[in-house]
């Protein structure tokens, strides 16, 4: 098994902050983004890990992440970060795992392919409060894949409104019991009379799949067979139907908080969330706040 971490992607939506670095390396309370993902994939034992990003940034990681020494010596094992360049920063999700083929290639000695590593995939702007999201599902894993998934309330569903119309901020799934029934990436919702915004009776449980998969070896092949989307990327959706398709597809439900950092907001309450996660008062800082604002 291998680990990748998805950290290309143009980061517009932040603003100057991304005209100096990668997203990835903004600052979520007092750790960079992406060390919160490698860190995920370390715990779960993983010792290869290959990051992708843009050219003129990659260098970037390697500044912050270049002495593994000390992730070592927490984690009891090896650290191995490569780099890979992602030419295009709007192919999606599943050219980055298109691009980590030959990272997860194993040779023997005469350099003759030999077989694939099945692969850890972690979206690297994603945070979760239980950083031991990955140990039993990559140490139990056993073929096909596995996909992540949390319900979250509505009010944290929609983008707003672009060309394409009003549409869920994530990738979602609707269940029936325990089996998947549908994979959706960014479902589209209407306006009802009253205003607010809703999705289609089949995805009113809210439950979207955050940035953590698992694909077996197959992924590779898969993705070869795959179109871009409407929106002219790789979805990684499009693999996860693959699976689901041929009745190879698990949920493991998420515990605990969970965010994304895709823009200030979101970035903002990552930062609050860890805080609060190392035992720091949010009331306290609360109070801070409001003695400043009189002033």
């Amino acid at each position: 098994m291998r680990g990748l971490i998805t950290a290309g992607g143009l980061g517009t939506r932040m603003g100057l902050s991304t005209k100096a670095t990668n997203k990835h390396l903004l600052p979520v309370y007092d750790v960079p983004m992406i060390m919160n993902s490698l860190r995920y994939l370390l715990r779960a034992g993983l010792q290869d890990v290959l990051i992708v990003s843009n050219p003129h940034q990659l260098w970037h990681f390697g500044e912050v992440l270049g002495d593994v020494s000390a992730l070592e010596a927490e984690f009891g094992h090896s650290v191995r970060i490569h780099y890979k360049k992602q030419e295009n920063p709007t192919g999606g999700i599943g050219e980055v795992i298109k691009l980590a083929e030959e990272f997860c290639t194993i040779r023997d000695k005469r350099g003759q392919v030999i077989g694939k590593d099945d692969i850890t995939v972690v979206l690297g702007d994603n945070v979760f409060k239980d950083s031991d999201l990955l140990v039993d599902a990559a140490k139990g894993f056993n073929g096909g894949a596995v996909v992540f998934a949390k319900v979250i309330p509505e009010a944290l569903l929609f983008q707003g409104n672009d060309e394409q119309g009003y549409t869920s901020r994530f990738g979602m799934i609707s269940r029936k019991g325990d089996i998947v029934v549908k994979i959706e990436e960014k479902p589209r919702a209407t306006k009802g009379p009253d205003g607010k915004l809703r999705l289609s009776p089949e995805f009113e449980n809210h439950e979207v799949l955050v940035g953590a998969y698992i694909f077996d070896s197959t992924c590779f092949d898969r993705i070869k067979t795959m179109k871009p989307s409407l929106r002219g990327q790789l979805e990684v959706t499009a693999i996860m139907q693959s699976y689901l398709d041929q009745g190879q597809l698990r949920v493991s439900s998420v515990q605990g908080w969970w965010s994304d950092c895709g823009n200030p907001d979101t970035l903002l309450l990552a930062s609050m969330l860890q805080y609060h996660m190392k035992g720091m008062s949010l009331d306290a800082l609360y109070e801070r706040v409001q003695e400043i604002l009189k002033e």
